[in-house]
């Protein structure tokens, strides 16, 4: 397994990480953590995607992913929209109703 290939799977289990961490967590903690794996998520995501757009020429293809210049682009957009809806939504996290 690539350092990329790698990566990849860290931006897929991120999210996954901090769902579990969500599910089992004291409602207290919830905006934290959320917000926490949010921005995780996303920094790994940006890496991945330079590191896709700087190598264009050359995209990743393995047996279960194909990490290319177009798949950055997608990935890029959801981590950004990700992220920002989490940080501004904190009152939403934190359970407040309306």
């Amino acid at each position: 397994m690539t350092s990329t290939q790698a990566l990849a799977v860290m931006v897929v289990a991120a999210p996954l990480v901090t769902a579990g961490l969500v599910i089992v967590a004291p409602r207290k903690h919830l905006a934290v953590l959320a917000q926490t794996g949010a921005v995780a998520t996303s920094a790994l995501a940006v890496v991945l995607v330079s590191r896709a757009v700087k190598d264009a020429g050359h995209p990743l293809i393995g047996n279960w992913i194909v990490i290319d210049a177009a798949g950055a682009l997608l990935l890029a957009v959801t981590a950004v929209v990700g992220l920002a809806s989490v940080l501004m939504s904190p009152s939403y996290l934190r359970g407040a109703h309306s």
